[in-house]
């Protein structure tokens, strides 16, 4: 089982991620501001940043334990 959910849990966290970013792309990208672009841009960085830093710990957590 612990298996199963080292190798699921960052795929779903990536796919859920990924997929929450066209839902809310519409309300920022009609009408836009600057300060809501900032808000936009912000919110793609934490999008992609962090599964990638999820995706990292998993690995680094499990190359250290390997050794």
């Amino acid at each position: 089982m612990q298996t199963r959910l080292k190798y699921w849990l960052p795929r779903v966290i990536i796919i859920g991620f990924a997929a929450s970013m066209p839902f809310s792309a519409s309300m920022f990208i009609t009408n836009m501001d600057e300060s809501e672009f900032i808000v936009w841009i912000l919110r793609l960085i934490w999008v992609f940043s962090f599964p990638l830093v999820f995706c990292l710990f998993l690995f680094l957590t499990l190359w250290v334990g390997k050794k």
